[in-house]
């Protein structure tokens, strides 16, 4: 055969078989031809770690698993000494729960935020739990043994005068408080406020907001602790943060409409750089030295013909194949300045945190939490820095309510874990 169609015959096999590589590694992205729903929302890792914690959970129900009382994971007295204050960053975890339509998520969310922790590191944590619900009594949580055996801290809104024997802290003052025809979006803001509030008073390191329908890798805490000291090495006095996200979807990583002349203008590039070569290397054959440049082209018009339907179909192939694959984070620490989302788990340093909680108590309350903690960041000038991968997975997209349906905030890479 003549060495056009053996070229031909072996671009044509490598973009089928990279055709077939896509279909099978990009099913999970949205932004792919290939993206299926069917599979991309089957539930791995995830599925494990509810199995764990709802396991833990059982257990918890007679057995303290507090930062003062450490005892379920390793035995009692066993891996810490009682008397030594725990070394390292101290985190303060502040979780937000209401009584949802459905499912109920946060047992397993604070389960699997603790199954996994050494003694040691239990204690480096101090746990709040908000019940959110205006009548406390109301959220399935209330009452509930392993709530008070896991959780450090558990706040309700109220203005009775709590019993001599109350295990709750009432949040009575009425100013910190929303009312019942307020919106949503002042609820939750105050909700986030109050945890903020009450993590400041207790003076650990870092505040972490974690809502109450994910779940955690087991490893979630090294991790972090890691992740903060890689932020923190990065950051100067000019040039401080305000978040890093525990948790991302990558539903919004993909192709964005808004950046298409940037994709246009390196498609472009691709293409003079490889015509620019090839032609430059046909240019120089000993038969094409003695024809002059319009000849030249015209000797070269199947080339270039060839030439531009093979550099089009392998762009295409590379869109065509997602964002995730062919560009994804990699593992580590990075500046996510925006399509980042949602407030599923933020970490935030201590010397943030009053600033913030003043803004979120300010009207007016017309931003999502999530959204008007992105809008603080960008007014103060503050960076937003993202754990890749995920160290969360919002189990809460099953639907509570959603009525079942399928939502977006969903990350896909936490399903291969577990991250050693």
């Amino acid at each position: 055969m003549k060495p056009p169609v053996v070229a031909n015959l072996a671009l044509a096999a490598a973009w089928l078989l990279l055709f077939r590589y896509c279909q099978t590694n990009s099913f999970h992205d949205p932004s792919s031809f290939f993206y299926d729903p069917t599979r991309a929302y089957i539930p791995f890792y995830s599925a494990v770690r509810e199995s764990e914690s709802a396991e833990f959970l059982t257990k918890a129900t007679s057995t303290p698993a507090t930062a003062a009382q450490p005892w379920t994971y390793l035995g009692k007295g066993i891996g810490y000494d009682d008397a030594k204050a725990p070394e390292g960053l101290s985190i303060c975890i502040g979780i937000p729960s209401i009584r949802r339509d459905r499912e109920q998520f946060v047992g397993r969310t604070i389960a699997s935020l603790v199954d996994s922790l050494s003694p040691e590191e239990r204690r480096r944590i101090n746990l709040k739990v908000l019940l959110a619900d205006d009548v406390p009594q109301n959220n399935p949580a209330y009452g509930e043994a392993w709530l008070h055996n896991l959780a450090d801290e558990v706040l309700v809104y109220g203005d009775d005068k709590p019993s001599a024997n109350d295990e709750y802290r009432h949040i009575t003052d009425a100013s910190l408080r929303w009312g019942f025809e307020d919106p949503r979006n002042k609820r939750v803001q105050f909700d986030y406020a109050n945890l903020m509030a009450a993590c400041q008073k207790q003076g650990s390191d870092y505040f972490v907001l974690v809502e109450d329908d994910v779940i955690a890798s087991r490893d979630w805490f090294t991790r972090l602790t890691s992740s903060i000291d890689r932020v923190e090495a990065q950051s100067t006095s000019g040039n401080d943060w305000l978040y890093l996200r525990l948790f991302y979807t990558e539903t919004y990583l993909g192709w964005n409409s808004e950046e298409w002349p940037i994709y246009l203008g390196k498609s472009l590039l691709i293409y003079m750089a490889v015509a620019g070569i090839v032609l430059s290397l046909r240019w120089r054959a000993p038969a094409m030295r003695s024809l002059k440049a319009t000849d030249l082209v015209k000797a070269n018009l199947v080339l270039i013909s060839n030439m531009t339907f093979w550099i089009a179909a392998y762009i295409i192939l590379y869109f065509m194949a997602g964002r995730l694959l062919v560009s994804p984070y990699q593992v580590g620490v990075h500046e996510m300045p925006q399509y980042g989302c949602c407030a599923q788990g933020l970490a935030m340093p201590h010397r943030r945190l009053a600033v913030l909680e003043k803004s979120l108590r300010e009207p007016p309350h017309n931003l999502a939490g999530d959204s008007f903690i992105d809008m603080v960041a960008d007014r103060e000038g503050l960076k937003k820095w993202v754990m890749v991968p995920s160290v969360l997975q919002h189990i809460g997209i099953r639907g509570s309510s959603d009525k079942g349906y399928l939502k977006t905030t969903w990350n896909f890479s936490f399903e291969r874990g577990p991250w050693k």
